[in-house]
């Protein structure tokens, strides 16, 4: 009998432990530019694989943060019209050579507003690429 070779779908997300990731979480913390006010660390949910950019709430402003870098984040959806990133996916995703000196991140741009910064062959394999802004603080 022949072999076939089945391609599997690779995930674009690494695996991370809890532990890691609440370890992250605890350092590093999702932010969201309110207009009038700026930028400000929002409250979560302690479930950090559910979608935090739904009815979240400022909690204090995020002063004194600088731009560390963007980077290009994927994030799995179930319906290719709703962008659900989660704290999980963006922690799992940060360069481990980033991952000391960032403080908090911002997702700031959501590909199924934006069709310009589509990835095809991402959102393809069930996915959308977003880019996600890491701070530091001096």
């Amino acid at each position: 009998m022949r072999e076939v070779a089945v391609e599997t779908k690779k995930s674009r997300v690494p695996e991370i432990t809890m532990e890691r990731l609440l370890e992250l979480s605890e350092r590093i913390k999702p932010v969201v530019h309110f207009n009038g006010i700026g930028l400000c660390y929002i409250k979560l949910n302690k479930n950090l694989l559910v979608p935090f950019l739904r009815d979240y709430e400022a909690t204090e402003r995020a002063d004194g943060l600088k731009t560390l870098c963007d980077i290009t984040t994927f994030h799995t959806f179930g319906y290719h019209i709703y962008f659900n990133p989660t704290v999980a996916e963006v922690l799992a995703q940060i360069p481990e050579e980033l991952v000391r000196r960032a403080v908090a991140f911002q997702v700031v741009s959501d590909p199924t507003k934006d069709v310009s910064t589509h990835d095809v062959e991402a959102l393809a394999a069930g996915y959308h690429a977003a880019t996600t802004r890491l701070y530091y603080r001096e």
